[in-house]
């Protein structure tokens, strides 16, 4: 499943300030509410609720392949999820 690739060709044509480089996949960040799931990328399609607190109250249902600039590793997520999210972030 191709990942956010409409950022990938963004990216190219306009630069990302700092802060927008932190930009990583849902299925390794910390307020994607997935626990009872093993993270790698079978569950890229998977979709769960973002517990981040500027965004919950929205009720946003995203996939492990989506991906925003409030992204926070998940220390726990392990290294098959890690390496996916690093494969997209911005260079």
């Amino acid at each position: 499943m191709p990942t956010f690739d409409h950022f990938q060709q963004l990216k190219q044509h306009i630069p990302l300030v700092a802060e927008e480089n932190r930009i990583g996949a849902c299925l390794a960040c910390t307020y994607w509410d997935a626990d009872d799931v093993k993270r790698d990328e079978s569950q890229v399609a998977r979709v769960a609720v973002c517990l981040h607190p500027a965004l919950v109250e929205f009720s946003l249902l995203v996939s492990g392949g989506s991906a925003c600039g409030k992204w926070e590793e998940e220390p726990a997520a392990g290294e098959a999820a890690k390496t996916y999210s690093q494969r997209y972030q911005p260079s």
